[in-house]
């Protein structure tokens, strides 16, 4: 069976760029929409990223590396899961449109076998 399969996800969110910034790195956000996670990182390229938490009354961490961060413009991480034993690479970008600052927001998800060490 083939592991090339990748599945891309883009969504654009009309609001303030600041706004959307925060919403994708402070970990108080970030908690708020995915489900109680506790977000750790410090957001250099190369680093840890790590989100702890429960699910249906087990314990997870789910890890990945800081893979670009250029405040309110990029964001691009992997996240690899043990629940679900896929690495997702999340990417994150912002683009402007002739009328408004638009944030797009894609996640690519790639068939990778082996998980973070």
């Amino acid at each position: 069976m083939s592991r090339g399969f990748e599945a891309v996800k883009t969504v654009t969110i009309d609001a303030p760029r600041a706004k959307v910034w925060d919403a994708l790195t402070n970990p108080a956000k970030v908690k708020k929409y995915m489900h109680g996670t506790n977000l750790s990182t410090d957001w250099k390229v190369g680093g840890p990223i790590a989100w702890n938490g429960e699910w249906k009354g087990k314990s997870y961490t789910d890890k990945g590396t800081v893979l670009a961060f250029e405040p309110q413009r990029r964001l691009m991480y992997t996240h690899w899961s043990p629940m679900g034993g896929v690495l997702r690479t999340s990417l994150r970008t912002t683009t402007r449109s002739p009328m408004n600052w638009r944030r797009t927001v894609a996640r690519r998800q790639p068939r990778l076998p082996d998980p973070p060490t």
